[in-house]
C-alpha cells in the first residue's frame, strides 16, 4: 500500500500512518506549483515498488501469503515521511514564481479557447499576447461576444501588482477585478486570490490558479 497525498490533512493519524507516503516526504499534491511534479513523483514511487515485488515474489500465492509490512521499500531503510522543513525564499524566487506563472496562464488561455471552439460548434476564442506582460481573451457565441478579460502581470511591487484579472479587454484601463499575489507558507510558493470576484482566498498552484481565471471568464457561457 502506498498512501497518495492529495491535499493537507492528519494522515499520520490513521491506520496507515506509519506507511511511505508519496508524493515524498507526505507533501500534498495541491502544494506543488506544478502538479505535473506531483504525479511524477507518486508514478516513480509506485514503480519502484511494482519493480521489487516482481522481482522478489514468483506467484500470486506467495503475495497472498507475504505478511502485511510497512512499504519502506523506497529507501535504504524505515524511515519517516513527515520530513519536510521550512524553506527561506529569496525575492528572486517569488518573481521569477510570478512570471513563470503568468507564463502558464497565459498558454493555459490560449489552449483553452482553441479547445472550446473545437468542441463548440457556434464558438469562436480570440487570444491575442499583448506583450510580455499582458494578454487578452475574447469567446464570441455566432459571432456575439459572450466574455472578456484581459490578464496582467506587474510584478510584486505596484498598484497593479501580482496576475490581475479585468473583466474589460481595454488597454487604457488601470484597473481589475481579481488579484492573484505570490505567498509563502513556509514550505511552498502558491498563489492567493484577493477574492473580489470567486469570494476564495484559499492558496491555489499555478494550475489551480490558471484553472480559478479560467472558470471567471468561461462562467457566462455556462449559465
Amino acid at each position: 500500500m502506498i498512501p497518495v497525498i492529495l491535499h493537507p490533512c492528519d494522515w499520520h493519524g490513521t491506520p496507515f500512518g506509519k506507511l511511505l507516503a508519496s508524493p515524498t516526504d507526505g507533501k500534498p499534491v495541491s502544494k506543488f506549483p506544478n502538479l505535473h511534479d506531483a504525479f511524477l513523483d507518486i508514478t516513480l514511487a509506485i514503480r519502484c515498488v511494482a519493480e521489487k515485488i516482481t522481482g522478489a515474489v514468483t506467484s500470486p500465492v506467495s503475495i497472498a501469503a507475504s505478511p502485511s509490512l510497512p512499504s519502506n521499500d523506497l529507501g535504504s531503510g524505515p524511515r519517516s515521511s513527515n520530513l519536510r522543513i521550512r524553506e527561506s525564499f529569496t525575492d528572486r524566487d517569488k518573481d521569477k514564481f510570478l512570471e513563470d506563472a503568468f507564463e502558464f496562464i497565459a498558454k493555459f488561455f490560449e489552449g483553452s479557447l482553441d479547445e472550446i471552439a473545437k468542441r463548440n460548434p457556434g464558438i469562436e476564442g480570440n487570444f491575442r499576447r499583448v506583450d510580455a506582460n499582458r494578454f487578452t481573451a475574447v469567446v464570441y457565441v455566432n459571432g456575439q461576444v459572450s466574455s472578456r478579460c484581459r490578464i496582467s502581470c506587474g510584478g510584486r511591487r505596484s498598484f497593479m501588482s501580482g496576475i490581475t484579472y479585468s473583466i474589460s479587454d481595454s488597454l487604457d484601463e488601470n484597473s481589475y477585478n481579481e488579484q492573484l499575489s505570490v505567498e509563502d507558507d513556509g514550505y511552498t510558493l502558491s498563489l492567493r486570490p484577493l477574492g473580489m470576484m470567486m469570494q476564495s482566498k484559499e492558496l491555489l498552484s499555478v494550475e489551480g490558479a490558471a484553472e480559478f481565471y479560467w472558470g471567471m471568464f468561461v462562467k457566462p457561457l455556462q449559465n
